[in-house]
Order: C-alpha cells, then sequence, then structure tokens
C-alpha cells in the first residue's frame, strides 16, 4: 500500500537530520578556521617531530618562550627529554648529548646531523585533505538534502501516487542518501576517531 503521508513525514525527518548534519559541520569550520585558526595550510594541532611528539605552543609558536609545558626531541635512536617551563627564569632550554653537542634549542628540533626534522604527512597534507574531503562529503549532503526537499513536495503533491511506478524516485534518492551516509561513515573513522 502507498502511505503518501508516511513518505512525506520520514522525508521530512530526514530533511532535518541532513540540515543538522550541515549545521555542525558549519559549526565545526567555522571553530576550526575563526578558533583554532585551522587552514589548508596550517594544522592547529601543532608541529610534529618524527616521533609525532608536538613541539608548538598552544597558540602555534615553536619559538615561544614562558610556556608551561614538555618538549621532546628524537635523538640518534633515542628520545631527548627536555622542560620548557623555565624559559621564563632565564634557564637555558638547550640540551647537551653524551658528547656535550648542543642538539635541542628552544623549540626547534634539529637533527643530529644538523638537519631540521620534519614529518613528511605534516600540517598541510593533513588541512588539505581534511578540508577536502570533509567539504566534499558536506556539498553531497547539501545536494541530498535538496533533491530530498523536490522529491518531497512532489510526493506531498501526488505526484507519485498517479504514477504507475509507485514512488520510485523516493526509492532512487534514498540510495543516494545511504551512499552519502556510508561514506560518511569512513571519513569520520578516518579523522575523528584514528
Amino acid at each position: 500500500r502507498e502511505n503518501q503521508r508516511g513518505v512525506v513525514f520520514w522525508m521530512f525527518l530526514t530533511i532535518l537530520g541532513g540540515a543538522g548534519f550541515l549545521g555542525c559541520q558549519a559549526w565545526e569550520w567555522s571553530n576550526l578556521i575563526g578558533k583554532e585558526h585551522m587552514t589548508v595550510t596550517r594544522n592547529p594541532f601543532g608541529t610534529h617531530t618524527i616521533s609525532g611528539t608536538y613541539l608548538d605552543d598552544e597558540h602555534g609558536d615553536p619559538y615561544a618562550q614562558g610556556v608551561d609545558k614538555e618538549t621532546f626531541m628524537v635523538g640518534d635512536g633515542y628520545l631527548i627529554h627536555a622542560a620548557g617551563h623555565g624559559h621564563d627564569d632565564g634557564h637555558s632550554a638547550e640540551v647537551a648529548d653524551s658528547h656535550g653537542e648542543t642538539e635541542f634549542v628552544q623549540r626547534r628540533f634539529v637533527s643530529e646531523d644538523g638537519v631540521a626534522g620534519q614529518q613528511e604527512f605534516g600540517p598541510k597534507a593533513f588541512g588539505a585533505l581534511f578540508f577536502f574531503i570533509t567539504g566534499f562529503h558536506g556539498f553531497h549532503v547539501f545536494s541530498g538534502v535538496v533533491f530530498l526537499l523536490i522529491i518531497m513536495i512532489n510526493a506531498a503533491g501526488g505526484i507519485y501516487a498517479k504514477r504507475k511506478n509507485g514512488y520510485e524516485m523516493v526509492e532512487k534518492i534514498g540510495l543516494y542518501w545511504h551512499f552519502v551516509d556510508l561514506v560518511w561513515v569512513f571519513v569520520f573513522l578516518v579523522f575523528y576517531l584514528l
């Protein structure tokens, strides 16, 4: 039995859910860009050493002084630990290795051979992937909400009840919506849970 009121009701709830999701994504992006200052080229989560340890202070300044936190450096196969909270007292943040050579000055990561350490999959790549993939998904959710709205208006007007094929367009938009939802499961796993 074709239930026109039921179709319109459930499509309306689905549209509300999609609009809620888009609102959450808009809030997240505005928070990341406006408050966390995240861009495609700058990751608010800091700069990593090869070991994945963050060296920046909470505002993203790797040369900040007086920050009450600990910083780490990867040396020749071992981890050198230096406390960064002594800057205000005039203490040096330099650390000497077993040979007496200074390896770490303020919050700069310098390897034994004098090459600055960096993580290959770093902030620029993360920002580009995050904004591209979540934005691409958000575009498809927005498109789905528009399609759902059009089909809901058609269903409420009785167009699909007059056709002999029933509510085939409702089924098609349902398949599209489930595909977009399935993609979000993997996007959420990669960016928010891992």
